[in-house]
């Protein structure tokens, strides 16, 4: 599978081979603050696993994104990419436990320990998900959502 990267000339001396086959085959060249590489063919900028991906298996149909197996952004291994749909890559980062969920969220305003607070001082009466919003400081769906483990289900 390694070898068919050397049919690729634009990318040669821009990528170190491991000795293991089945390890990431890591991009040396640019790559962008997000760690993915970045190549430039006929004055077009691309990621380089978009355009290995190109090289080797054809067009990426419209609406499909290429993903990692290995979650390496670094790596190029054409046996380590695959196409899916954006969804279907956050589906597969959140599985892996890479997603910013929780406390993890920039947009979170609750932290893991009021999230399980709410959820040990919850009864059911009526009016509690509003108060509980009150106190929290969040809008009661959103009490809803974590006291019936709709939101920050990995806790």
């Amino acid at each position: 599978m390694m070898r068919l990267l050397s049919t690729i000339p634009r990318i040669q001396g821009k990528y170190k081979l491991p000795t293991d086959p089945d390890k990431c085959v890591l991009w040396t060249a640019y790559r962008n603050p997000a760690g993915y590489g970045q190549v430039r063919v006929n004055m077009v900028g691309w990621l380089a696993t978009r355009y290995v991906f190109t090289e080797l298996f054809g067009p990426i149909p419209e609406g499909l994104v290429v993903m990692h197996i290995c979650d390496n952004p670094a790596c190029i291994h054409p046996g380590h990419l695959t196409i899916g749909t954006h969804g279907d890559n956050i589906r597969d980062k959140e599985a892996k436990g890479r997603g910013n969920q929780g406390s993890q969220n920039g947009q979170s305003k609750l932290s893991d320990a009021e999230v399980l607070a709410i959820r040990a001082s919850y009864t059911g009466q009526r009016g509690e998900l509003a108060a509980l919003g009150r106190q929290y400081n969040v809008n009661r769906s959103c009490i809803y959502k974590i006291v019936n483990n709709h939101h920050w289900t990995k806790l």
